[in-house]
């Protein structure tokens, strides 16, 4: 009985790793996505004229991040 006790226990831990390492990863994609979206943002904004400024205020990039778009 101890060994399927230890064999349900060892399965779940694994499981629950497995939940939280996925759930990291799903995080870590969608940020990078987002950054992604907001830079392609950034970069139409100063084509568009935009002073750097404006941008660097409503993107929370820093006027060299923007420039260097």
């Amino acid at each position: 009985m101890t060994y399927e006790f230890d064999l349900h226990e060892s399965k779940e831990e694994g499981r629950a790793e497995g939940r939280v390492e996925g759930k990291a990863e799903g995080i870590a994609e969608a940020n990078a996505k987002a950054l992604v979206e907001k830079k392609a943002l950034a970069k139409g904004l100063l084509e568009d004229g935009v002073p750097v400024e404006i941008i660097s205020k409503r993107t929370g990039f820093t006027i060299e991040e923007i420039q260097a778009l």
